[in-house]
């Protein structure tokens, strides 16, 4: 929801925003395209390092990146910038399922 909330704030009014899920061999993929300005290099790479801690905040860049970024290591995904152009980024958000344990199962 997050990703989708930035795509919004980030491009020109009345742009569109692209969203598109698949799954594959137990995992989740998630891209998110916008018709924004681009994202800065150090978001860039906050973004896609494993365990970034702290988020790089800035002018462009606040909460809701951070959210995404905690969120999808907790949850051991990747994010990866896909394309990041003065006409639009596309993130790509990866995130393989978990097995279960079934307990009490009859």
């Amino acid at each position: 929801l997050n990703l989708l909330l930035n795509g919004c704030s980030a491009g020109p009014e009345q742009s569109e925003l692209a969203f598109r899920v698949t799954g594959t061999d137990g995992e989740l993929i998630a891209e998110i395209a916008d018709k924004g300005p681009g994202l800065p290099p150090h978001i860039r790479e906050y973004l896609e390092r494993k365990g970034a801690g702290a988020a790089p905040l800035d002018k462009r860049s606040g909460l809701g990146l951070w959210i995404v970024k905690r969120l999808c290591d907790e949850m051991n995904g990747r994010l990866k910038v896909v394309t990041s152009t003065a006409s639009g980024t596309t993130i790509r958000l990866l995130i393989k399922a978990k097995p279960m344990e079934l307990k009490d199962a009859a």
